[in-house]
């Protein structure tokens, strides 16, 4: 029997952000030069990396303008880029240099603090400004002085409503998947998670009896509650056999029987079918590269899958490339179970692991699932592209392959149990949710297993 299983932890990409002050030159005008100051202004100081500010507050009869950053040479460059040519901070990085500086949360960080925490007229010293900045400042006759804004954009209403008291901010609903910890999640999506996840901890409990690695990821379309895939680690016949690896590619086969390369040429078709055909040939090709030993073609190929798909969509020739592909991958797969099964030492439950990691990651799905290696339904549906809309249970916290695996495959959230302070990819080690440069977010959770289980 699995050990209880908690409530749904949420992993944040990033903490949740402070009150922290930015000193910023600003200046009073009349209203008349409103639209003039903000014309002038966007090209010569563009608020980068502080698009959640205003540029312009009503102040009295008259306008409160921002002009630039107090500490604009450290930040001078490339239009937000480093002088390295590197990224942008950050946010958790920018606190982190805030508070290296002096800065804490709820107070100002720069040369001059208000002492209303908004505003104040400055020290006596004479403004440091771009060029550009000085040069529409001494045009206009302007008096610049130090403002306080909030450094960081509000994730919360509360923190837009409090925080906007130092200075008007523009409000944007913060991205889920990276603050899953804002989410309340329902009595019955909570049953859901901890029931697949301990679907998923007698799967790695049978692999790790018989000698193997004891993980197993189970793939789950929570709009129908059925299992779409489900494999073993059997990282130790190939070591790209890891168990999210493993189920992407059983995923894969799946979504191939529900929707056949024929489905594409049948009454009632739809453009997701050729498709799904395309991608999954794709995918089927990686795994069978993968198996042969050829990791860096597996790679290429996992890279090419949407540039494969439409170059090639609708063509014949993909049809019969997903077949050979999807036969081809079972093949291999079969193999690595065969030469598991006859390992020295052997046992029968050994034999049992073997059969279990070669169904687990192709056949011995549950009846949803099991439906579509026979004959598909009348009408499944539009064909989701991959993964998409899915969510993984994962025994053991996913690495920094697995991770991007998952990534690659848009899954909707990732959870996992037992958590991996070396390697772990997820808040373990590193947190490969919060690289904005990804062009997929999923939302992770950890559900934490009983002292005894773990």
């Amino acid at each position: 029997m699995p050990p209880s299983i908690g409530p749904p932890e949420a992993i944040p990409a990033s903490s949740a952000p402070s009150l922290v002050l930015l000193d910023m030159w600003a200046v009073d005008a009349a209203p008349r030069l409103g639209g003039t100051l903000m014309k002038a202004l966007a090209p010569a100081a563009p608020l980068t990396g502080l698009q959640h500010l205003k540029r312009v507050r009503k102040q009295g009869a008259s306008l409160q303008v921002l002009l630039c950053r107090s500490d604009w040479r450290q930040h001078a460059g490339d239009g937000g880029q480093q002088e390295d040519g590197g990224q942008p901070a950050s946010m958790e990085q920018q606190r982190q240099q805030q508070q290296a500086n002096g800065g804490a949360a709820g107070e100002g960080c720069g040369p001059s603090s208000g002492v209303d925490g908004s505003s104040s007229s400055g020290t006596g010293q004479a403004p440091d400004l771009p060029p550009a900045v000085a040069d529409i400042v001494q045009q206009h006759g302007l008096q610049p002085f130090i403002a306080q804004v909030p450094l960081h954009a509000p994730i919360t209403l509360e923190q837009f409503r409090e925080w906007g008291r130092h200075w008007p901010m523009t409000w944007r609903c913060p991205d889920a998947s990276a603050l899953p910890h804002l989410i309340e999640l329902s009595a019955t999506e909570v049953a859901a998670m901890q029931r697949h996840m301990a679907t998923a901890w007698q799967l790695a409990a049978v692999n790790g009896a018989a000698g193997c690695i004891a993980n197993a990821c189970v793939i789950v379309d929570p709009q129908r509650d059925a299992v779409i895939a489900q494999a073993t680690d059997c990282s130790h016949s190939h070591p790209l056999q890891h168990a999210a690896m493993a189920a992407v590619a059983a995923a894969a086969e799946w979504q191939l029987r529900v929707w056949p390369p024929q489905h594409a040429d049948g009454p009632g078709s739809s453009e997701g079918a050729a498709e799904g055909a395309a991608a999954a040939a794709a995918a089927g090709t990686a795994a069978a590269l993968a198996h042969a030993g050829l990791v860096h073609a597996a790679s290429g190929a996992l890279d090419a899958a949407d540039g494969k798909r439409r170059r090639l969509e609708g063509s014949a020739d993909v049809q019969g490339a997903a077949g050979t592909a999807a036969a081809t991958a079972q093949a291999n797969r079969q193999g690595a179970a065969a030469n598991c099964n006859g390992s020295p030492g052997a046992t029968a439950a050994d034999s049992q692991a073997a059969a279990g990691m070669e169904a687990g990651a192709a056949s011995d799905l549950p009846a949803a699932a099991t439906a579509g290696a026979g004959e598909a339904e009348a009408d499944p549906g539009p064909r989701p592209y991959l993964c998409t809309g899915y969510d993984a249970f994962l025994l053991h916290e996913p690495c920094v392959m697995c991770a991007m695996a998952l990534v690659h495959s848009r899954l909707r959230r990732v959870i996992y149990c037992v958590p991996d302070a070396q390697h772990g990819a997820l808040g373990g080690a590193f947190k490969l949710h919060s690289q904005r440069s990804l062009n997929h977010h999923y939302a992770v959770w950890r559900l934490p297993l009983a002292a005894a289980g773990e």
